[in-house]
């Protein structure tokens, strides 16, 4: 399995049996944990799979379709899933990337500040697409 499958399959494991913002969560929470048990492997991680590259394309597709049937509990589906699926992941990166690099020196528990990052995230994403902020 390549790098990207492991770190997909552990945060889609995470959640199965879970639905709703349970399953973002445990989700996001098993992505931060690879990270950072992993972050040598994960920066190898980060790339589209070559077109070329079957193995690597169906094991991205298995690990971006658990995200995708989470967001679909939310309603969303086709662009707007994709849309939702590049936010969530790119707010999990940044945080764990700063974290396992260090980054987050001043005295506040970074537990606490990753679950408000994720919060905020799916805030948004509901409020997004509730039809009431998107033209």
């Amino acid at each position: 399995m390549t790098t990207g499958g492991e770190l997909g399959g552990a945060a889609a494991r995470a959640a199965v049996g879970k639905a709703g913002a349970s399953a973002i969560y445990a989700f996001a929470d098993a992505y931060r944990r690879w990270v950072l048990a992993h972050p040598g492997r994960y920066a190898a991680s980060l790339h589209a799979p070559a077109a070329d590259d079957e193995e690597d394309r169906r094991v991205s597709d298995e690990s971006l379709r658990a995200l995708l049937d989470i967001l679909a509990g939310f309603g969303l589906h086709d662009t707007d899933a994709i849309d939702a699926a590049r936010a969530l992941r790119s707010a999990m990166h940044g945080f764990a990337s700063l974290e396992s690099s260090g980054a987050f020196g001043l005295p506040r528990d970074v537990d606490r500040s990753y679950r408000v990052l994720i919060e905020s995230v799916l805030s948004g994403l509901l409020v997004n697409w509730s039809g009431s902020a998107r033209a």
